[in-house]
């Protein structure tokens, strides 16, 4: 029987305003790994996050997350994941709890879950103190831990975190990765895009290098 990753990137090709931005990529990662992603902008990063999340269909290829095609099966797919986007999409009027409530509502159909979880993912990220606070009042560090809550207030099997400590401080970009290396622990699959050197090499565990517009993909162990 074949091995289930829980991501299978399978020769995929895709083609954007007459430019081929993702060229006949393979990629295999495994649970309980966590994963740089790493090129120039533009290399074609962001395009591929959008074919894994099923925004974007493959011209050529397969892609499946934890066995699934993500365009088929996309209700069970967009369950197992988690997305930290480059603009974190919080609400600033809203506090820390409000925001919770609200994309948690996306996902939860009992609120006395709902507000159980919400409470777990305040202590995890440390804004426990202030979650009756709306983050118009945080600061770049907190709203993006905010984020990474979020991310994972579903209980995420595969995580994207693109570009997790941008504009954030070196003392928040080391807490942020203490979060991100807790999640390897348990057994979930994490992908990091990032342009810092030496936070892939803190983080990740294997780094894939997106290099001239996706012709090739090159695999280090980090660790």
């Amino acid at each position: 029987m074949p091995k289930q990753y829980a991501l299978s990137i399978n020769h995929v090709s895709k083609t954007l305003g007459g430019q081929k931005r993702i060229n006949d990529m393979s990629i295999h990662c495994e649970y309980g790994q966590i994963y740089g992603l790493i090129g120039p902008n533009g290399s074609g990063k962001t395009t591929l996050l959008k074919l894994i999340t099923g925004l974007y269909q493959p011209d050529e290829g397969e892609i499946l997350a934890g066995g699934l095609d993500p365009i088929r099966n996309y209700k069970k797919v967009r369950r197992q994941f988690g997305l930290l986007p480059q603009d974190t999409a919080l609400y600033p009027e809203l506090t820390a709890k409000q925001n919770l409530e609200f994309h948690g509502a996306l996902y939860f159909h009992n609120m006395k879950e709902l507000a159980q979880r919400i409470q777990e993912i305040l202590t995890l990220i440390d804004l426990k103190e202030r979650q009756n606070e709306p983050v118009k009042r945080f600061s770049g560090g907190m709203k993006r831990r905010l984020g990474i809550g979020l991310a994972l207030l579903n209980d995420p099997q595969l995580i994207f975190f693109d570009e997790p400590t941008l504009g954030v401080d070196v003392h928040n970009s080391h807490r942020i990765w203490e979060y991100i290396r807790t999640l390897k622990a348990q057994n979930k699959t994490v992908i990091v895009t990032t342009n810092v050197m030496s936070e892939a090499d803190h983080l990740c565990d294997k780094l894939f290098i997106i290099d001239h517009g996706v012709k090739s993909v090159k695999v280090h162990r980090m660790r």
